[in-house]
């Protein structure tokens, strides 16, 4: 390189130096204004307090992120943003303000770190939570030593917040809350009584009843009925004379309630409390969907609706004292394979959690079902989502019943002894494919058949 090219390098580097000077000059006598001033007040202003360096996206508690705006401007990740930006209701944290619009102290802005406040995220019933305890929903298989080991407490700290007496009886998809040390567990139990008061409360209530009529079209099933108008297929079945819904013919003329519940015929001597007990809702949502007032005098033979009520099976209460069998119950097929446990589970066709009064035992279309001990056969016929069901009665108030099945081999009042052929495995009713429904009742209410199976 020559000289001469030497000495022009020099001078153009000499006076980039001094531009660089005077651009670096200006920009921070901007930047001192903007102090006193929002930035979109300058068209072309860049930048350089620390406060305006904020990543254009800060984790919420909840590890989402969301976009932080700082003096009107849309703070990027590669650094401040340049020229005036308007920022849309709602999307965007304002300085100064946080999103419900309070006005935050420039205190909670220091080492060019944002700090957003936990109201701004979070509601009041959030917040306690985050302090004081997790909710915890039992999975297929947990033990409560199990669920243990996930959190800063023991086993027994959970009986207690839970108010559990036995620690080997979890039901799948139970809720627990877990209590963030032992200290709380007095806060998390008056948390636990006020959410069943407010789920309480709630069953109280109920809209007035508005029922509809819908024909069967060509394709149509129950299930697909229920779906259409979001409601339970049982519902269905209790506002409806539906003798064998595998039979669904298009033009019959089905009532379509707004809400699930059954229709229910007043007999002599009933009285509201007792009915609503009896089919586990409230007196005071049955005034209110019936449109009834405060009292209400029932007459014999007329027909009233049950909000939130499935359809009440009777026959089970036949059992108490009938000769034969006993409490000694033998597994009613040779397979001993159950898909879905008793009690607590997701239902299969609404995805909600509901109790699961039987057990789910595994076979192949058409195998013999057989009397698991010796009875007297109380019903045996179609049952609402039970499908074809044999129910037997036996001594001691117990019961049994075998359901979704495909064909019925004994007849009502006909004495059975264990072991004997009853019916076959079928997907009659509600069903999501072949399989045996059990269910084993003492006095009309329902337990776990494991509990007595041998």
């Amino acid at each position: 390189m020559s000289q001469r090219m030497r000495y022009l390098r020099g001078r153009i580097g000499f006076w980039l130096f001094l531009a660089g000077m005077a651009s670096a000059v200006v920009i921070m006598a901007l930047a001192g204004g903007a102090k006193a001033r929002t930035l979109g007040s300058s068209p072309m202003a860049l930048a350089l307090n620390q406060e305006l360096f904020q990543p254009a996206f800060a984790a919420t508690p909840s590890g989402e992120f969301r976009t932080v705006v700082v003096n009107g401007h849309p703070q990027g990740m590669s650094g401040p943003a340049i020229g005036p930006f308007q920022s849309g209701s709602g999307l965007f944290i304002r300085d100064g303000a946080d999103a419900s619009g309070r006005e935050e102290s420039r205190e909670s802005l220091r080492d060019g770190k944002r700090r957003l406040p936990l109201s701004s995220e979070r509601s009041d019933e959030e917040q306690e939570r985050e302090r004081c305890w997790e909710e915890h929903t039992v999975c297929k298989g947990e033990t409560l030593i199990a669920i243990a080991r996930q959190y800063p407490v023991g086993v027994k700290d959970i009986l207690r917040a839970n108010e559990l007496d036995n620690p080997d009886r979890l039901d799948l998809g139970q809720k627990l809350f877990i209590p963030r040390s032992s200290d709380v567990i007095p806060r998390v139990i008056e948390e636990r009584e006020r959410i069943r008061q407010e789920r309480e409360r709630k069953q109280r209530r109920a809209e007035p009843l508005e029922m509809k009529e819908y024909t069967v079209q060509e394709g149509d099933s129950l299930w697909s009925i229920a779906g259409k108008f979001d409601l339970d297929i049982n519902t269905l079945f209790g506002c409806n004379d539906l003798k064998n819904p595998d039979y669904l013919k298009p033009g019959v003329t089905l009532q379509i309630p707004n809400q699930d519940g059954i229709l229910y015929k007043v007999e002599k001597g009933d009285t509201l409390s007792e009915i609503a007990k009896k089919y586990g809702t409230y007196a005071e949502a049955v005034l209110a969907s019936n449109r009834f007032g405060e009292q209400r005098t029932l007459k014999k033979g007329e027909e009233i609706f049950l909000p939130r009520a499935k359809p009440h099976v009777s026959v089970f209460e036949s059992g108490r004292g009938v000769p034969g069998g006993g409490s000694g119950f033998r597994w009613p097929m040779s397979s001993h394979s159950v898909s879905s446990g008793f009690g607590w589970r997701r239902d299969p066709f609404s995805g909600g959690r509901d109790f699961h009064t039987g057990i789910d035992i595994t076979a192949s279309r058409g195998a013999v079902i057989r009397a698991s001990t010796a009875g007297r056969v109380a019903y045996a016929g179609w049952m609402g989502g039970y499908g074809r069901v044999v129910v037997l009665s036996h001594k001691s108030g117990y019961t049994s019943l075998y359901a979704h099945c495909q064909s019925l081999l004994v007849h009502k009042g006909q004495y059975v002894p264990r072991g004997k052929a009853i019916a076959r495995v079928g997907t009659s009713g509600r069903s999501t494919g072949p399989h045996l429904h059990f269910e084993v009742r003492r006095n009309n209410s329902a337990i776990n058949p494991k509990k007595v199976l041998q």
